[in-house]
């Protein structure tokens, strides 16, 4: 996905630790002149609760919450 971000016109970065997060949240503020895409890899399996909670609703949304 963040490779995606160059074709459509913004910058896009993959980030695998808190330091690199850390550093593509910096540099997305920092940069007023186009959007960022920050890629955030986790280990298979591993959500965090906002994520779940975000993943829930839109399976509740979608036609695999019906049923």
């Amino acid at each position: 996905f963040a490779e995606l971000a160059v074709a459509l016109g913004g910058t896009g970065r993959r980030v695998v630790t808190r330091r690199e997060l850390g550093e593509a949240l910096a540099a997305a503020h920092g940069d007023e002149t186009t959007w960022h895409l920050i890629e955030i890899m986790l280990p298979r399996g591993e959500y965090s609760a906002t994520l779940r909670r975000f993943a829930d609703a839109v399976k509740k949304r979608s036609v695999l919450g019906t049923g």
